[in-house]
């Protein structure tokens, strides 16, 4: 099981989004529309090998694995379109849905954790 709980797995993928990937705020600010279906396309379609064609980007970006990894990618992205806008109205419509994300990552953690002690 992992030692973070959800909040601090998507807290961390964020943080490598923007140190190894860098997509900081200001270079999310030109894609916050971009970043929420994203967000939405790893939540609810992560189980594809091929994107949806709601996904924003080329076919190279869309890398999905498994739910546990989706979750957290999700979570992530929510938090980059919040930072990118942060007085959007919606911004806290990413927050919460990174929150929500963060609850069902220590479900599946928790439900991880109990088949491996059994």
């Amino acid at each position: 099981m992992s030692e973070k709980n959800g909040a601090e797995l998507i807290q961390a993928e964020r943080e490598r989004q923007m140190t190894e990937e860098g997509f900081t705020a200001q270079h999310d600010h030109q894609h916050a529309d971009q970043l929420e279906r994203a967000a939405w396309c790893y939540l609810y379609r992560g189980d594809r090998q091929r994107p949806v064609e709601l996904w924003p980007w080329s076919e190279r970006y869309w890398k999905p694995k498994d739910e546990l990894s989706n979750l957290v990618r999700a979570g992530a992205l929510y938090l980059a379109a919040r930072d990118a806008e942060p007085y959007r109205p919606r911004a806290n419509n990413y927050a919460a849905c990174a929150k929500t994300i963060a609850e069902k990552i220590d479900a599946l953690l928790a439900a991880q954790h109990a088949e491996t002690t059994r």
